[in-house]
């Protein structure tokens, strides 16, 4: 059962998140949910060598479906959580910006570092699914919570383009 826990774990999260998502107001939780699986697919096989997963099911090398489907559950709440603070900051309306308003932007990154930095501490020091390979070589950890500085500044990068990115593409 140790094995499988991180792919218990992702099977839990999707199924409690589209729940959430369809008692709570009716959103669609599939419609950032595929993007979302879309981006963890191409990062996933970009960067295969630079880590490894202790996990049980694997699609190709040591690439797992359920770091891809935990991918898009985290980009959901995070286009999600963003859009909420969004509206809540500046005082707009569902519906009345454009996907090119980059106030979302700064709410991206309020939400999106702690939600994925908190995955990746949680991932990596809790659950121990994964562990970084030499070839990354990171210079410089963080010593309170134990994590690459070059990783906060990967997830800052990800977080302030890649929402945006799909936001336009999908035309909200």
């Amino acid at each position: 059962m140790v094995e499988w826990r991180s792919e218990i774990l992702t099977l839990i999260a999707l199924a409690g998140s589209w729940t959430i998502f369809h008692l709570w107001g009716k959103r669609f939780f599939w419609q950032m949910w595929f993007p979302g699986v879309l981006i963890g697919m191409a990062i996933e096989f970009m960067t295969e060598p630079a880590w490894t997963y202790s996990m049980r099911f694997f699609i190709w090398r040591d690439i797992s479906p359920f770091v891809i489907a935990g991918w898009g559950i985290l980009f959901t709440w995070l286009v999600t959580f963003s859009d909420y603070l969004y509206l809540k900051l500046f005082g707009a309306r569902a519906g009345s910006r454009g996907p090119r308003d980059y106030r979302l932007i700064l709410t991206d990154i309020i939400i999106g570092v702690p939600l994925f930095l908190g995955n990746e501490l949680f991932g990596l020091q809790v659950l121990k699914v994964w562990k970084y390979n030499p070839v990354l070589n990171w210079s410089e950890m963080i010593p309170v919570i134990g994590y690459p500085l070059e990783g906060i500044i990967a997830i800052v990068f990800f977080v302030s383009a890649i929402p945006m990115a799909v936001r336009y593409w999908k035309g909200y």
